[in-house]
């Protein structure tokens, strides 16, 4: 087998792992291990299969793929795993909140060809988001990862959730540490829920004019919200910027406009009948609702498009098997371009 060169210096380009926690650690391990098992095969002397769906896999994905479920399994064994030649072969795990995606050998065409644009990616996916994850490069000797857990968030901080309706992402703040707090214009919302969970303040309010000090909260969540007002954004937006102490942070989520439906507008558009039709909501472009949120005084740390498979589902026509679905939106929130069709986006956004 001949050695591409990039891997004389495979070691020395990879940085140290800065701060990186066990499971981070761990991951990076994994796929360095699988991408060391991949070059075994690098000569191109792999057999080479069909998939049902008409794609090649080798025998380096597939063990490359049984190094890292069985390193997953060490690891995090509590955590379920959705594997791309695992469910290739019907074995599908049951639709959970968190979970493991792996795809052993991602380039397979290219690594075939004898190529160097291929990779080993592992996540972790919480609430169809990956919220830790690496990319490792073998041919190339490059390696990235990432871990956006209590990244933006302080922790212990005072939290509000602005739009709360039936309050669980405030919930889940309250246990995981946080001063958290709920917001909702719904009086009868706020009552039920207050006496479910008597220990956090609840608040009835209008997210346009809160009743909050200026600079009292490190983080506001705004879910999907601000797109309501027919008047625009700016207000909800603004009012969230006065009540944040300076550097806390804003999460907001919204409809999002993105690359896909700009290019098929015609399919996303009533064709002329939208105007007398009661308003409802506005889907705003990652770069239109960035700049606007730069114009109010915040520094725009993190734009992500989700939820990508409920674009083609609403405007494309898709019908899928839940099982197969709930694999289909893990996939496409995490694959770079088209995680960029994603129907909602999320901004995180610091108070400068």
């Amino acid at each position: 087998m001949e050695v591409p060169k990039a891997l004389e210096f495979t070691e020395k380009r990879m940085p140290e792992i800065p701060a990186a926690g066990p499971l981070l650690s761990g991951l990076i391990a994994l796929a360095r291990e699988a991408g060391q098992v991949i070059l075994r095969f690098y000569d191109g002397g792999a057999e080479v299969a069909l998939k049902a769906d008409a794609t090649p896999v080798t025998a380096a994905d597939i063990a490359a793929e049984e190094v890292i479920l069985a390193g997953l399994r060490r690891l995090a064994p509590e955590i379920p795993v959705v594997a791309e030649e695992a469910v290739a072969r019907g074995a599908v795990p049951r639709a959970a909140r968190r979970f493991f995606l792996v795809d052993p050998l991602d380039g397979t065409k290219e690594f075939i060809k004898g190529g160097s644009d291929f990779t080993v990616n592992v996540a972790l996916v919480e609430n169809r988001a990956p919220v830790t994850g690496v990319v490792y490069a073998p041919a190339r000797g490059e390696i990235w990862w990432g871990d956006v857990r209590g990244r933006w968030a302080k922790r212990g901080g005072r939290t509000l959730e602005a739009g709360c309706g039936l309050g669980h992402f405030t919930v889940a703040a309250n246990a995981l540490g946080y001063q958290a707090e709920g917001l909702d214009w719904s009086a009868e919302t706020i009552e039920t829920i207050r006496q479910k969970f008597p220990s956090i303040p609840w608040h009835v309010g209008d997210v346009r004019s809160l009743e909050f000090a200026t600079e009292s909260f490190d983080t506001v969540y705004s879910p999907g919200v601000c797109e309501h007002f027919i008047e625009g954004p700016i207000t909800v937006l603004s009012e969230t910027h006065r009540i944040l102490r300076r550097g806390g942070v804003a999460i907001v989520s919204t409809p999002c406009f993105n690359r896909w439906q700009q290019r098929h507008v015609g399919r996303v558009t009533s064709g002329g009948r939208g105007a007398d039709r009661e308003f409802y909501q506005y889907a705003f472009t990652p770069d239109g609702l960035t700049t606007l949120l730069r114009r109010l005084g915040f520094e725009v740390v993190q734009v992500r498009p989700y939820a990508a498979l409920d674009t083609f589902i609403q405007f494309a026509g898709w019908r899928l098997p839940p099982r197969l679905a709930h694999v289909a939106a893990g996939l496409m929130d995490y694959v770079p371009v088209v995680r960029d069709w994603g129907s909602t986006c999320i901004w995180v956004a610091r108070k400068c």
